[in-house]
């Protein structure tokens, strides 16, 4: 039986399950994700330990790829995917290099008088990794309106300034150039209710997951529901996230008093947030 641990997942873990080359390798990834519901803590082995991170960091062997992850009481974050021979450099997930120890003093070569430096062009960009095709848009899920302008990108900078969506753009940049373990860490966490959902996101057959909130917002989630509640907040921070979980706990709230399910209207006023929503 499977321990009933909570499963999270960071965006860019998402990003590199749509950029895996089949179906069968995401399956793969999938039943490790089972394994580690049973038992996330290293062996030495097939899971280890990373080092150089401030929060514990680990990495679970799933064929020629490398599952990273964090995890503590009650719950498992999953973090990326990367080969085998990736995700081992300070830019990425994995080890850190050693810092480099200086020479003592009096060792060190006496110091040199340097002219005023001359002024050079701008670096050129970074070029892109792999060509960005339209079956790779369609692997991630990209709506084909968006298709032309990535298509047409050559460079980092030109995807930089591609005139898309930043849920787009975000999932496109983190596919071809992987974001540093620390930078992970910092992306919000969303709710992956059971491991099966990896391969029905993949295959198209469900379109997104539900942000995990944070205890404030799940107070306010959670609050009476038998009133109303209003919330404030900027922009990205949260309010229709909260809409959402309050649904759901009027929902639950009438099951467990055994009432029959109210009717919720659930409206918004954009279609950016009706897509989120759905």
């Amino acid at each position: 039986m499977i321990a009933s641990f909570e499963l999270n997942m960071k965006p860019s873990f998402m990003a590199d399950l749509l950029a895996l080359p089949s179906k069968k390798t995401a399956r793969m990834v999938q039943q490790k994700v089972e394994e580690l519901q049973k038992d996330a803590t290293p062996d030495g082995h097939h899971k280890k330990k990373l080092k150089g991170h401030a929060e514990p960091v680990y990495r679970l062997r799933c064929g020629d790829y490398r599952i990273f992850y964090t995890f503590g009481q009650g719950w498992i974050r999953l973090l990326g995917i990367r080969l085998h021979h990736e995700g081992y450099d300070h830019d990425s997930l994995g080890y850190e290099e050693p810092a480099h120890t200086p020479q003592p003093a009096e060792l060190s070569p006496p110091p040199v008088q340097r002219k005023k430096p001359v002024e050079h062009d701008a670096p050129a960009s970074r070029p892109l990794p792999q060509p960005i095709t339209t079956a790779l848009l369609q692997q991630l899920q990209v709506p084909e309106g968006d298709h032309p302008v990535l298509v047409a990108c050559k460079d980092e900078d030109g995807l930089l300034e591609a005139a898309v969506p930043g849920e787009v753009l975000t999932r496109v940049m983190d596919a071809l150039f992987p974001r540093p373990i620390e930078q992970v860490l910092q992306q919000p966490d969303f709710v992956l209710n059971e491991s099966e959902d990896l391969i029905r996101f993949r295959e198209g057959d469900l379109k997104g997951f539900l942000l995990k909130l944070d205890p404030d917002q799940q107070k306010v989630a959670d609050r009476n529901t038998k009133w109303p509640a209003l919330v404030k907040g900027g922009p990205g921070s949260g309010k229709s996230t909260v809409a959402l979980y309050r649904v759901r706990t009027i929902l639950q709230y009438a099951r467990r008093q055994h009432e029959p399910l109210p009717t919720v209207l659930f409206t918004t006023y954009t279609n950016a947030l009706i897509r989120y929503s759905e």
